[in-house]
């Protein structure tokens, strides 16, 4: 082997050595890079749990408020089954007012126009 040959494969060895090096490098910060996008992806995800958990909680605060609301009216509310005296017990005074003579049929057929205009009337004096 001449001495220029073994220049040339110290050189190629040397050169080798130096990509090697590079590429061992090139992984390193590949490495790191992967671990930050992992620990951002992970902060990330427990963001999103969070806000799942808030949505949800948020959620069910709703429905019981509805839920209490609906309850509340179910209770100002008289049920269908009332009997009818239950009903008027429960009329105010201006209410009865109002309906002082109002006939009878009125409950009845509100769209007959000649019961219509003798509401309308004035009346006689």
């Amino acid at each position: 082997m001449t001495q220029s040959e073994f220049r040339r494969l110290t050189e190629e060895k040397q050169k080798l050595k130096r990509q090697i090096d590079e590429a061992l490098s090139a992984q390193a910060d590949a490495l790191e890079a992967l671990r930050t996008a992992r620990a951002r992806e992970e902060r990330l995800r427990q963001q999103m749990d969070l806000t799942d958990r808030r949505a949800a909680e948020a959620i069910a605060v709703e429905s019981r408020a509805l839920e209490e609301l609906d309850a509340r009216e179910g209770q100002e509310t008289l049920p269908l089954d009332t009997p009818s005296e239950g009903l008027a017990l429960q009329l105010s005074p201006s209410t009865w007012g109002a309906l002082e003579g109002v006939p009878d049929g009125f409950w009845e057929n509100t769209l007959d126009p000649q019961l219509l205009e003798s509401l309308l009337a004035p009346a006689p004096s």
